[in-house]
Formats: C-alpha cells, sequence, structure tokens
C-alpha cells in the first residue's frame, strides 16, 4: 500500500497522486531488487544512503530501512534509523518500530509503557493494539491482552488473524461463548483466504 486518496477525487488528482507514486518506485528501483533477490542487507544499505542523502524520500527510505533491519536481527541499526526519523519527523510508525524493538530486546515492560503513549495519543492505530497486546502476553497479561486485541478488532471487524488471537486467547481463558463468537467470524470471512489458520 503507498497511499489513498479521500473521495471526491478529480482525474488530475488521481494522475498526480499516480504519478508520485511511480517516481517514487522508480527511485526504490535497486532496493525492491534487493529485496527480491533476498539481500535484505544490501537493500537496508541503499534506504540509509538515501535516508541520508534525499530530502524528497527520507521518511520513507527509513521505513523501509528500518523494517529491513529489524528483520535482519540488526536492532540497534533499526532503532539509529528510527530514532532519526522521529528526531526529523513525529510519525507513529516509528514510534512503534522502536516499542518493537524494546519487545524483541526482551524489554516488555519498556514496551508496555510506550505503546500506552502511543495508543493514547493514537487510538485508532490497530497495528500498535497487535503489538501492545504481544508484549502483555510476553509479561504473562493474557486478561489484558485479551482486551486489547478485542480493541483491535473492534477496529478491524474483518481482520482475521485478529479475530483469530482474540478467539483463540479467549477459549484459553474458558471463555467459550466469546471464543466461539470470533472464531466463527474468522471462518465466515476468511475461508477463502490463505490466511486462515483452520486449527
Amino acid at each position: 500500500l503507498d497511499d489513498y486518496l479521500l473521495k471526491p477525487i478529480t482525474a488530475r488528482q488521481f494522475e498526480e497522486r499516480l504519478q508520485v507514486v511511480l517516481e517514487r518506485k522508480q527511485a526504490f528501483k535497486p532496493v525492491f531488487q534487493a529485496i527480491e533477490a533476498g539481500d535484505y542487507a544490501k537493500a537496508a544499505q541503499l534506504c540509509e544512503a538515501m535516508f541520508r542523502d534525499s530530502a524528497v524520500y527520507k521518511v520513507y527510505a527509513a521505513r523501509i530501512g528500518s523494517e529491513l533491519y529489524l528483520r535482519l536481527g540488526q536492532l540497534d541499526a533499526a532503532k539509529r534509523m528510527l530514532e532519526a526519523v522521529l528526531a526529523y519527523k513525529a510519525v507513529p510508525w516509528a514510534r512503534l518500530g522502536l516499542a518493537r524493538i524494546a519487545l524483541g530486546g526482551a524489554d516488555a515492560d519498556k514496551a508496555c509503557r510506550a505503546l500506552e503513549t502511543l495508543l493514547a495519543e493514537n487510538p485508532a492505530y490497530a497495528d500498535a493494539y497487535d503489538v501492545y497486546g504481544h508484549a502483555l502476553l510476553e509479561e504473562m497479561k493474557v486478561e489484558a491482552a485479551v482486551e486489547v486485541f478485542a480493541k483491535a478488532v473492534q477496529i478491524t471487524p474483518g481482520n482475521v488473524s485478529r479475530l483469530q488471537k482474540l478467539g483463540s486467547l479467549q477459549l484459553y481463558l474458558g471463555y467459550s461463548g466469546e471464543a466461539a463468537g470470533h472464531l466463527g467470524a474468522a471462518l465466515a470471512i476468511g475461508a477463502q483466504s490463505r490466511a486462515l489458520d483452520y486449527q
């Protein structure tokens, strides 16, 4: 997903936005080629160079680069890049990335504090609920995790994986009625989806 447009739009607005996306894809062509070749280290280095040298694509390069560093397990490099983004421009996804790094570094308490602040400021940020729920599970706070995943499901009621996660945790806690409702919804919505785990 590159961007979104709010209706009503004109053909000219669509064409202008599409041109921006195509130019960005062209600028990042070497990065995408490295990713497709499985060379994530090279792709991350290319993103870092673009973050350093490009005024136009700085934030986009940091977003892709930090995700690549996380995939490579280079938490310090990802953290450095995300902190640089926040110093340049306050964006919620960079703060979420730092919380993921704290969680990856076995500091679930720090991740929880960061996510609570992030969600207080961005209550509709569904991805942050996913990470927060995971952090709570790391601390064995299953009841609290269920509440967090329930909020994520309220925001995205058609998300199969969130319905599955919530239903599974409710089943674990013995809430069979609620679990059946959420797992049944996951089956109804995702019966044709490759993402659905029938277990």
